[in-house]
């Protein structure tokens, strides 16, 4: 079956305004005659940044270009970057944010859609690094919507995985409380960010944008383990911001006693599913959920278990010995001194034995 989301679809000029398709040709005007260095494309929580003081602070002077349409769905976004918004232009950064306008469209079908804007940015701008924003929470109470948005967001996780040069990342910095409840404060109509929602939701895109602008060679690394070019970029560069701050001469002492502790990371998925009932207890009453999964989601995006401790406990004690102490001193010594001697005395008995024989052999002595 034909998935909606993945189909490149203008919006249909509903009101008779034009609107929508004005605003497509300012974006390809703009692509044309503007600088563009971070280019943010999406629905209206892109598009509604750029009125604020996080877009003004963090991305206006990197040479940022916002190609935001309030309620623009996957397949709006596939036709605009079909239709030259991406041509002409060449952005070291891509930020997307697209899909929580799908409303007809199931979770799998929003991941599919924004999967093949990805694979399209990436074809357009083969050196752009492109970092997928999850979609974020919605609605007052906990509700379906969310729900959706969870499953989409780890679908996410697993598509830019496979993706060159894509970066998925969770721009939720916990809008939804311990209740289960989001504040107006941070969406005022529990879907559009405040200016306050803004300055929470800008700072981590703020770092990653930096960093790739900072180096702009180094790759996406799918792994744990750093490139040559990342280590070029990013390591060596620490390495001397490090020295400059310290100096290279260190004259520390070594010390008579240290504890070090070495970190080990473990983690499994929480919570087990015989684990619930426990939790719900200390849950608020006011929430209400249907069915487990969406307990131990709920659970999933707003609790978490830690435990800190000592793996093992030892004590290793490491001593320095002078190599040789002074009875070892006196010891090899005296027996040097008591090897040289007896041996001259031994020489002194032997030459005079030769000299007492010689005597004997020259005066007669001999028989």
């Amino acid at each position: 079956m034909t998935n909606p989301a993945t189909i490149p679809t203008p919006v249909k000029d509903i009101q008779g305004d034009g609107r929508w398709m004005s605003m497509h040709k300012r974006f390809l005007h703009d692509a044309k005659v503007r600088p563009c260095d971070v280019l943010f494309i999406g629905d209206s929580l892109i598009r509604n940044m750029f009125e604020t003081e996080a877009w003004d602070t963090n991305f206006a002077p990197l040479n940022s270009l916002n190609f935001g349409i309030g309620g623009d769905c996957t397949e709006h976004v596939l036709w605009r970057i079909e239709n030259g918004e991406l041509d002409g232009i060449n952005p070291k950064v891509v930020v997307l944010l697209i899909g929580t306008n799908n409303h007809h469209s199931s979770a799998d079908q929003i991941a599919e859609g924004i999967e093949v804007i990805v694979w399209s940015i990436t074809s357009k701008l083969p050196s752009a690094k492109v970092i997928v924003l999850g979609l974020l929470p919605r609605g007052q109470h906990p509700n379906p919507l969310r729900e959706k948005h969870f499953q989409v967001n780890h679908a996410l996780q697993e598509v830019t995985s496979t993706i060159p040069n894509s970066l998925y990342l969770n721009s939720d910095p916990g809008f939804v409380r311990s209740d289960g409840t989001i504040s107006y404060d941070d969406m005022f109509d529990y879907l559009h960010l405040t200016r306050k929602g803004y300055k929470k939701f800008a700072k981590q895109i703020h770092d990653v944008v930096l960093k790739f602008l900072k180096y702009p060679d180094s790759t996406v690394d799918k792994s744990k383990n750093c490139g040559m070019k990342q280590t070029a970029h990013c390591v060596f560069p620490k390495t001397d911001e490090f020295y400059s701050n310290v100096g290279m001469n260190c004259k520390c002492p070594t010390p008579c006693e240290t504890i070090s502790y070495k970190p080990i990371l473990s983690y499994a998925d929480f919570p087990n599913e015989n684990y619930v009932p426990g939790l719900l207890t200390s849950l608020p009453n006011t929430l209400n959920f249907s069915e487990t999964s969406q307990i131990r989601n709920h659970l999933r995006q707003n609790f978490l278990e830690l435990n800190v401790y000592f793996q093992e406990l030892e004590v290793m004690t490491v001593k320095e010995q002078p190599a040789y102490a002074m009875e070892s001193l006196i010891g090899e010594i005296g027996g040097q001194l008591g090897l040289c001697i007896g041996a001259s005395i031994l020489s002194w008995l032997e030459f005079l034995d030769v000299v007492f024989s010689m005597v004997n052999i020259r005066f007669g002595f001999a028989r």
